[in-house]
């Protein structure tokens, strides 16, 4: 008996000293010193913060993941080896919780962040008014692009244009066409502000205005809106320098990255180190399997 009293007075100990708190208020220190401020506010910085835009379309295209959430479960597919996602291959034990649905969920919310802050910061970038509007254009399409992935997949979930500074412990509902009204609205700044092609000759994959107007083509379709999609996608076809290529196998060549039947690309580098590979100490939120190939044409 003495001995359970013993260990009954020592949890309550225990118990008690848990109880305490430190009265310490935690301090939070930036080692670098850099600031978002003192980053966006200079061209070189504000274009990091738009390259970091583009990164986020790798996570849909060109890993399991994107190809799990839009094609499988359906007879456009068989079960391989190697299926990563077999809930969403067989919709057995499919849950919110889903390893692709969660990534996702959780990459694209990010991208679209950047989005927003890099569209609320771009009066202060620095750069000429020339190029402010190129890169408004670019960050717009990519609000667009990430919002309708979505859309489409979860309904009318959380949304917002507005940068997150804090931490934020609500969500809102918002109706399907509240997103689409921003798509809309995104594209016509991007179409009205982008070039026919890119500022940079080398820097390929950037977005262009035949590319928005080829997104922007599709969402009418989306919509109902036939006639439009119609004319739209009719001027991309006629009124560029874009053609098919001879064979359609030539589309699938590692030599052929970049032709003529390409609107937009979602671009890779050979260095598994800039795709996304998961590293311990420089991106430990990345991909376990890194980078593929990957491409999307309007």
């Amino acid at each position: 008996m003495k001995f359970s009293k013993y260990i009954y007075s020592t949890l309550a100990a225990v118990a008690l000293a848990g109880l305490t708190s430190c009265e310490k208020q935690l301090e939070e220190y930036n080692p670098s010193g850099l600031t978002p401020e003192s980053v966006y506010t200079t061209p070189a910085g504000f274009d990091n913060l738009v390259n970091a835009a583009y990164s986020y379309t790798r996570w849909w295209y060109g890993k399991e993941d994107g190809y799990s959430m839009s094609e499988m479960g359906t007879d456009l597919w068989l079960r391989g080896a190697g299926d990563v996602n077999p809930d969403l291959t067989d919709y057995t034990t499919l849950q919110s919780s889903s390893r692709a649905v969660e990534s996702l969920w959780s990459k694209l919310y990010i991208g679209i962040n950047v989005c927003n802050a890099g569209i609320s910061r771009v009066g202060q970038s620095g750069m000429s008014d020339a190029t402010k509007k190129v890169r408004e254009g670019e960050l717009r399409f990519l609000r667009a692009f990430y919002y309708w992935h979505i859309v489409e997949s979860w309904g009318g979930v959380h949304f917002t244009t507005a940068e997150t500074l804090g931490a934020v412990k609500t969500a809102n509902r918002t109706p399907v066409d509240e997103f689409y009204k921003q798509i809309f609205e995104d594209l016509a700044i991007a179409v009205a502000n982008l070039p026919n092609t890119p500022q940079v000759a080398t820097e390929y994959g950037r977005v262009t205005k035949p590319a928005a107007e080829a997104f922007l083509a599709k969402m009418y379709l989306t919509r109902g809106d036939n006639q439009k999609a119609a004319e739209l996608a009719q001027k991309v076809i006629s009124g560029y320098s874009f053609s098919l290529q001879p064979r359609y196998a030539d589309l699938w060549s590692m030599s052929n990255l970049e032709n003529k039947e390409i609107v937009w690309a979602v671009n890779y580098s050979r260095d598994l180190t800039l795709n996304d590979r998961v590293d311990a100490n420089l991106y430990p939120d990345g991909h376990s399997r890194g980078g593929t190939t990957a491409t999307w044409c309007g």
